[in-house]
């Protein structure tokens, strides 16, 4: 069944290419025959890894597109294959899958020179949502000319900036919504008489009401307030452009 499939998927994204060559030379038939059973045995191969296959599917599109031979098309594919194989290893070494985009970002990385170590430090030390990008800077920084270890040093410094900025604007999110609040309640003691009535307008309440019944004078009487405005911090972070 699994061969059956991949059988499959090769003949339709294969066979125009295979047309097109068996046209223009049929001597190069045999050729282009073993390319296609190395392709097949490279797909089945992920499918048993666990690797998607369609990080290997792109690569036989892009390969079409630019008209490029089966022969080669196996060769980049083969050569694909052992990359996401290494990627899978370095990401999925404490039992955690990697979701598609993450393999292929960890592939880049790999392939721009930086070490499984590396790889697999950031995907470690990265959040879900940032581990996709972190992977792809930690690849630019290497074919940048840093290397793997500085790289990977980089990028966690970019990733701990961001959560404390993210944490310091939570934290003030909170103080703000307790200023505001603490506000609300002060104002709200202020125009609620002691005896609960409703007050008149420009009825005064308490001992600035006794007072100005005597003749004593006016005292006016508030609660205290409490004012405060937080401030945003922008996030820091190391973009690959700004780096010497």
């Amino acid at each position: 069944m699994r061969k059956r499939m991949i059988h499959a998927i090769v003949l339709v994204l294969l066979t125009p290419l295979a047309l097109s060559a068996q046209g223009g030379a049929r001597g190069e038939g045999r050729g282009e025959a073993e390319a296609e059973a190395r392709i097949e045995a490279a797909l089945e191969q992920a499918l048993e890894a666990g690797v998607p296959v369609s990080l290997l599917e792109s690569k036989i599109e892009e390969g079409k597109a630019k008209g490029v031979s089966m022969t080669r098309i196996a060769s980049t594919i083969e050569h694909r294959l052992e990359v996401l194989l290494e990627a899978k290893q370095a990401m999925e070494e404490r039992g955690r899958e990697a979701r598609p985009g993450e393999l292929a970002a960890a592939a880049f990385a790999l392939e721009s020179g930086a070490e499984a170590n590396a790889v697999a430090e950031v995907g470690r030390s990265a959040p879900p949502e940032q581990r996709e990008e972190a992977l792809i800077e930690l690849g630019e920084l290497v074919a940048h000319g840093e290397s793997s270890a500085r790289a990977a040093a980089l990028v966690q410094a970019d990733l701990l900036r961001e959560a404390r900025g993210a944490a310091e604007l939570a934290h003030e999110g909170v103080l703000g919504l307790r200023i505001g609040q603490e506000r609300e309640a002060g104002d709200a003691a202020e125009t609620q008489p002691e005896d609960g009535r409703a007050r008149r307008p420009g009825e005064r309440s308490g001992a600035g009401a006794s007072v100005e019944a005597r003749g004593a004078g006016s005292v006016s009487v508030g609660a205290p307030s409490i004012s405060g405005q937080a401030q945003g911090r922008s996030r820091a972070a190391v973009r690959i452009g700004s780096r010497p």
